[in-house]
C-alpha cells in the first residue's frame, strides 16, 4: 500500500536533520500529511517541497500527489 511506504519512506526521503524535526503520520487521497515542529520548520520546509514530492513520487508513483505540513502545539510526539 503506498500510503504506509510513504510515511515509512519520508525520513529517508528527508534526511535525519529534517527527520528529527517532522513526522509523516498519514496518506489519503494522495496527500501526505507530515506533522512539523513548529511555523519556523514549516515555511522552511514549503520550499524543499517540491524536491520532496519528486523523491517520493520517484520511489513510490505519481498516487503520491501532495504533502501537507502540519504544526504540533507540544512537539512531535514519537
Amino acid at each position: 500500500m503506498v500510503g504506509w511506504r510513504a510515511v515509512e519512506t519520508w525520513p529517508e526521503i528527508v534526511g535525519s536533520r529534517i527527520a528529527r524535526r517532522t513526522r509523516a503520520v498519514g496518506f489519503h487521497d494522495g496527500v501526505l500529511q507530515v506533522e512539523v515542529e513548529g511555523s519556523a520548520w514549516a515555511y522552511e520546509l514549503e520550499f524543499l517541497k517540491r524536491d520532496f514530492l519528486r523523491e517520493l513520487q520517484s520511489r513510490l508513483g505519481s498516487s503520491v500527489r501532495e504533502l501537507r505540513f502540519i504544526t504540533t502545539r507540544g512537539g512531535l510526539q514519537r
